[in-house]
């Protein structure tokens, strides 16, 4: 797609405003009634597959219990981690290592017993973070602005042009 420049409208009237309003208005029910079209058509397309696919994947099930028992006792005798079949490959991944905790312990006490043995501290994570909504809370206080404004702290805030277009049709 071409870059093309921004136009800039200046002086423009209100006559020139409503008209730009209903044609913009008019381009978003079109595009609004595509859309919803596109989506009933995509629903019509699910609801007519999805009863094949609900059933193939039903169908999986039996050979996939297979081909994994028979991989499980077979596996040691592999050269690699996968077996080439007639039709498919099958094998094992290994996953990336993940912390877990064993059954009836809670990540708050397991950080509790780690804040507790002094070897142990180094794997307790502290997040510290900036108090935004307290920040925004003081903004009011001048003397406590200045200090957060020599620190490089700021409030902004700023005017965001909109258009919403009126669903009813308007008379031109």
């Amino acid at each position: 797609m071409a870059r093309t420049a921004k136009k800039t409208n200046v002086n423009v009237t209100l006559s020139e405003a409503q008209a730009a309003a209903h044609i913009y208005a008019d381009i978003t029910i079109q595009k609004e009634n595509l859309e919803n079209e596109m989506k009933a058509k995509i629903a019509a397309i699910r609801a007519e597959y999805e009863p094949d696919i609900t059933d193939l994947d039903g169908q999986l099930a039996e050979p996939y219990d297979i081909l994994e028992s028979y991989a499980k006792e077979t596996k040691d005798g592999w050269d690699k981690k996968s077996l080439e079949l007639a039709a498919c490959t099958i094998g094992f991944r290994t996953t990336p290592p993940s912390v877990g905790k064993i059954k009836g312990v809670t990540w708050d006490g397991i950080i509790s017993l780690l804040k507790g043995k002094k070897n142990l501290k180094q794997f307790v994570a502290v997040k510290e973070a900036v108090d935004k909504a307290a920040i925004l809370k003081v903004q009011t206080d001048a003397k406590i602005m200045r200090e957060l404004t020599t620190i490089g702290v700021t409030i902004e805030q700023s005017e965001q042009f909109f258009v919403e277009e009126k669903k009813e049709k308007v008379a031109a």
